[in-house]
């Protein structure tokens, strides 16, 4: 039974705009009758997940268009309540003038999100899965796609759901034990319950440390390029890109607002940022120019800190041993075709604590093995097998789930009572229930929700 009394709703579920055809989703008890009178066709006409070609109808018995209606009785569809799906030609007034009439025949538009909250509610998917729907439609490359569908498959609540058993049954023993006399139920040795939760915690700390890697993948890794004026950032950056993207000058200052441009590196998508140039602000705009450029530099996952020949091999080697970045930085040497040999080897070998990349933007020395470093340091080259944690809500309640682990292995070994040792457990159940919607609350679903497209 629909968890949304007798609310029927209706919205496009495809994007708005001159196209081949449109799909209207209308899901909800009234879903046959709005079928009924949209098509002027008795019931019986509408076969469980058969396709009908039909004329539809406005308010006013007005013809609006020729279209395929098919429709899905609950329990068995996206929703889990009656779904009507007509499938009509695409373009605004088409759309627009069905879903209108569907609105005057009973239905309520639908909010963000509906249909997909309708289908968690009524258990047709867990939460997990509901939010992988969300990153699936808005994946940027292959990459992303293949992670987001292996959570909304169900691979992901799988293994959570998994870990969770073994947390119950962990508990039913230790709370046995407190329960019974010990001549009554067998108690776990010592050994035995530092195994158990050493199992839980290892495959969490596993998950955890996807995180990483699989929010650059779903949503893009953020790549910096910083150094002095006149170190050839923009030349970098329209090197990096094989064309001319940015205006270069000889004249310091030129870079005043940062310039972002979106890229793929091996399927990951990356957004390179060439700032302006580290120096004292000429003037109030340049100033905001710095002020926005830090802010980047604040949120950065990778750092391309370019120098030049103007920079002794020993004046290199001190900025990177002193670095005043928190973040992980390549040192990037640009204008190396005006080097010898026997230079290069010596800005090679100028620091111990990181290789630094020779370049020439000018002639493309260097570009690729660059390009290629940036992809290996921001994601693994495969991912194929591996569950990657994408949501940083998931990854937030791994991480408590963890701690309270940590604390109850603590209780373990310390001799805390078992009493405490339960309550750690049961806290790190109830993280993991979080992610899948068990204890989540309202205000946080409905949020999570909003932030849907109207029609999923």
């Amino acid at each position: 039974m629909s968890s949304f009394g007798a609310s029927t709703i209706v919205a496009l579920a495809t994007p708005s705009g001159v196209g081949g055809i449109a799909v209207i989703r209308i899901s909800g008890p009234a879903s046959i009758d709005t079928a009924i009178s949209i098509t002027n066709r008795p019931a019986d006409d509408f076969r469980p997940r058969h396709a009908l070609l039909t004329p539809l109808f406005d308010f006013d018995g007005l013809e609006i268009d020729q279209a395929v209606v098919t429709f899905f009785p609950a329990p068995n569809s996206y929703t889990g309540e009656d779904v009507l799906e007509i499938s009509s030609h695409g373009g605004y007034v088409v759309p627009k003038n069905i879903i209108k009439a569907c609105i005057l025949y009973g239905c309520d538009a639908a909010a963000p999100g509906e249909f997909t909250k309708r289908a968690f509610l009524n258990g047709k998917m867990d939460l997990s899965q509901a939010e992988a729907v969300a990153e699936l439609i808005s994946a940027k490359t292959d990459v992303g796609r293949a992670a987001s569908y292996k959570i909304m498959s169900g691979k992901f609540a799988n293994l959570i759901n998994l870990l969770r058993q073994q947390l119950v049954d962990f508990l039913s023993v230790i709370e046995a034990e407190l329960d019974f006399d010990s001549s009554e139920v067998p108690e776990l040795t010592v050994k035995e319950r530092i195994e158990s939760l050493n199992s839980v915690l290892a495959t969490v700390k596993k998950l955890l440390l996807t995180y990483e890697t699989g929010r650059r993948i779903v949503r893009g890794a953020v790549v910096v390029i910083v150094g002095a004026p006149n170190v050839g950032k923009s030349s970098l950056l329209n090197a990096i890109l094989s064309e001319r993207r940015v205006i270069v000058s000889t004249t310091p200052g030129t870079t005043r607002d940062p310039v972002e441009v979106q890229y793929q590196i091996n399927g990951l998508p990356v957004q390179i940022i060439d700032t302006a140039g580290n120096r004292p602000a000429s003037d109030e705009i340049e100033s905001s120019g710095l002020s926005i450029a830090q802010s980047f530099i604040d949120r950065a996952d990778l750092l391309l800190w370019v120098h030049d020949n103007t920079s002794s091999p020993s004046d290199l080697s001190d900025s990177i041993a002193n670095s005043p970045y928190d973040q992980k930085f390549i040192p990037v040497l640009n204008k190396s075709d005006l080097l010898s040999s026997k230079q290069k080897k010596q800005y090679t070998n100028s620091s111990k604590r990181l290789s630094t990349f020779l370049v020439s933007a000018l002639t493309g020395s260097g570009i690729a093995d660059l390009v290629t470093t940036i992809g290996d340091l921001m994601a693994p080259t495969s991912t194929d097998s591996e569950i990657l944690l994408t949501n940083a809500r998931h990854f937030e309640a791994l991480t408590s789930c963890f701690e309270h682990l940590e604390c109850a292995l603590s209780a373990v070994s310390d001799g805390t009572p078992l009493d405490v040792l339960a309550l750690h457990v049961r806290s790190s159940l109830s993280s993991l229930d979080s992610i899948v919607g068990r204890t989540t609350s309202d205000e946080i679903i409905n949020n999570i929700f909003s932030g849907f497209c109207v029609g999923k």
